[in-house]
């Protein structure tokens, strides 16, 4: 918690005085009070004497935990990075569905592949896939010589088990962990590999719950501590509804089997990796080590978690997840240094982002925001009107508007990823084209971006009253975006009257059907892997999108075809020194820019995430939304003595 000091200021004569002042009431008051002080500390010592007359050998142990245990907890948190997560039902990795929970994690343990800054699949556990020529068989190939923290040898048969136990919340076969215990590949069937099929499912395990185990009281789980489920992100019910099979090679090789060519399906091994015995524990709470680089040291009896970092030869610090019910409670204890890091999502993020006694350290987050045109009919139904729009309203136009939310980009991806780097031409650039295409003037736009003579011809033709024309913007019921929508207002309010629409999900998307609007206001999720043509997609991006049919500008149907042949790159782990990487994204970077200018879709922001610091925190780590805590090895804590 920031500490603040309210200081009367005195002049030198004035500070002489007082002290003056002090010095002589300090001797009386010595005069005064040392008599007391001397029969207080006789009575004491008779007092103490009495007791230990009176009961020598009952010395409760009681007693002396009561006063140890504070004292030994603050030792063991006052070197230590305190950080938060929601109450826990278990502690398996695998299954856990909070935001909080599954940073964390990311301490402890690892997944098959990782994404890198950009977005991309690095291999991580694995250290080789390979797709059959069909792409009906994915074939994983386990890196060996890695050991949980427990000693235990990692191998194909821990891999697969929480791959199954994932398979199994989404309509595979139920789960048996027997099925994934490691007997020795010389005790197997010589005619056939270990397989689990799948086999008919009741509807009710097409549900991705498992009620055995994840009894959580939804009553008092944070539902802000959830993860988001986007509608563009691949759906885990369709990916998995391809799977046939699982099976192990040999120790360090597994494959599945699908009954269709589908290449995101490496998308679901980002999962934690955890040991197959670890999935027949009678103890929900039992330790299960991981191959990260923090161990779990001990659960301690008020439910906190210590963490031993096993890379840093002692020199990092330990961590401590504390238990709080929500993130406002978390915020709080921070306030009141009983956390060091909080985890703020974009949401939470708006709701702290202008508290001046925080340190933020915001980092592009996991959403989305922008603006879809109505190029059907309409206050932007004409190409003149589109253009001018997107010129209006794009990064390099509102930089200087004031602070938003978010990192503001013109395509759904970071200004820092090395694909917008490579990109030659920025956005107003491919726009110019455009403006040739249509054989329009750029200059039709001045320097400030004032409306064109096009629009106020047709303005002061139309509205002999001068009267500024409607435009009717859509927005869903969403307090985070409030900000957002009066920025809006504020760039368009020199040329339109902007009536504004808040809706709730079902109204909202009954708008889009019906095309009741001019502009409507859109938030979405990122998808994983971070492929930017979400946007741009046939098949609905957006819940709501794919009920309209926008035609976007010119040649945009073209354009989003040719985009679309980079589909594969993005799930690709990245080889290491890849020679043709840099010129692919390249050309990728290229279309995609060309078809962000032509879509009706004006990108405006990836909102901000943020790590809220406590003020014992010295140092910075790295954050990114693939892994919050990055680098947290690299801070230390003082202690304030």
């Amino acid at each position: 918690m920031k500490k603040f000091f309210l200081c009367e200021i005195v002049s030198d004569k004035q500070s002489e005085k007082i002290s003056s002042i002090h010095k002589k009431n300090y001797r009386i008051y010595r005069c005064l009070i040392s008599p007391v002080l001397i029969f207080v500390m006789l009575l004491i010592s008779v007092g103490c004497s009495q007791g230990t007359m009176h009961n020598t050998a009952q010395t409760s142990s009681t007693e002396i935990n009561i006063e140890n245990q504070p004292i030994e907890q603050e030792q063991t948190e006052s070197g230590a990075i305190r950080l938060w997560w929601t109450p826990r039902q278990n502690l398996n990795p695998v299954m856990d569905q909070t935001y909080s929970g599954q940073a964390a994690y990311k301490l402890i343990y690892d997944s098959l592949v990782e994404f890198d800054k950009n977005g991309l699949y690095q291999y991580n556990l694995a250290n080789s896939i390979v797709w059959s020529d069909n792409g009906l068989q994915l074939t994983v190939y386990i890196d060996e010589n890695i050991s949980f923290h427990d000693g235990t040898e990692l191998s194909a048969y821990d891999a697969a088990a929480s791959l199954a136990w994932l398979w199994s919340q989404y309509g595979g076969p139920v789960f048996n962990s027997a099925d994934w215990t490691d007997m020795g590949i010389d005790d197997q069937d010589t005619n056939s590999s270990e397989t689990v099929e799948t086999t008919e499912t009741s509807e009710d395990n097409e549900t991705p719950v498992n009620d055995d185990e994840l009894d959580e009281d939804e009553d008092q789980a944070d539902p802000d501590d959830l993860t988001t489920v986007y509608p563009q992100r691949p759906d885990m019910q369709e990916l998995f509804s391809s799977l046939q099979s699982i099976e192990i090679e040999n120790e360090y090789v597994f494959s599945c089997l699908l009954s269709e060519a589908q290449v995101e399906f490496i998308s679901v091994l980002d999962y934690p990796v955890i040991p197959a015995s670890s999935w027949s524990a009678d103890d929900a709470f039992s330790i299960i080590p991981g191959t990260g680089s923090y161990a779990i040291s001990e659960m301690m009896e008020n439910g906190d978690l210590v963490l031993k970092n096993i890379d840093s030869d002692g020199k990092a610090a330990d961590v401590i997840i504390k238990q709080f019910p929500d993130v406002h409670k978390a915020m709080q204890a921070l306030e009141n240094d009983q956390l060091d890091l909080v985890l703020l999502d974009s949401d939470r993020f708006a709701d702290y982002m202008n508290r001046k006694n925080l340190e933020l350290i915001r980092y592009t987050g996991d959403s989305s925001v922008f603006l879809t045109i109505n190029t059907n009919s309409g206050t932007f139904a004409s190409v003149e009107k589109q253009l001018w729009l997107k010129s209006k309203i794009n990064r390099s136009a509102i930089l200087d508007t004031g602070f938003w939310p978010g990192e503001l980009s013109d395509i759904p991806l970071s200004i820092n990823n090395d694909l917008i780097t490579s990109i030659d031409r920025d956005y107003l650039d491919v726009l110019s084209d455009l403006y040739q295409e249509y054989g329009l003037d750029m200059a039709l736009i001045d320097h400030n971006f004032s409306l064109s003579s096009v629009i106020e011809t047709e303005t002061e033709s139309d509205n002999d009253d001068s009267q500024l024309e409607t435009v009717d913007l859509v927005v869903p019921q969403s307090e985070y975006l409030q900000g957002t929508v009066a920025r809006i207002v504020d760039i368009l309010s020199d040329n339109f009257d902007v009536m504004i629409t808040y809706l709730d999900e079902s109204s909202y998307e009954q708008a889009l059907e019906n095309r009741d609007y001019d502009l409507v206001l859109c938030e979405s999720g990122l998808p994983k892997p971070e492929e930017p043509a979400w946007l741009y997609g046939f098949d609905g991006s957006v819940k709501g999108i794919e009920l309209l049919d926008n035609p976007g500008l010119l040649d945009y149907d073209s354009k989003r075809i040719q985009l679309s042949l980079y589909h594969d790159v993005w799930y690709t782990p990245v080889e290491t020194g890849r020679i043709d990487a840099a010129e692919i994204y390249g050309e990728y970077a290229e279309a995609m820019m060309q078809t962000a200018a032509a879509s009706p879709y004006i990108h405006l922001y990836l909102s901000f995430e943020a790590v809220a610091y406590g003020d014992r925190v010295q140092g910075q780590n790295q954050p990114d939304k693939n892994n919050p805590y990055r680098g947290i090895e690299e801070l230390w804590i003082w202690s304030g003595q």
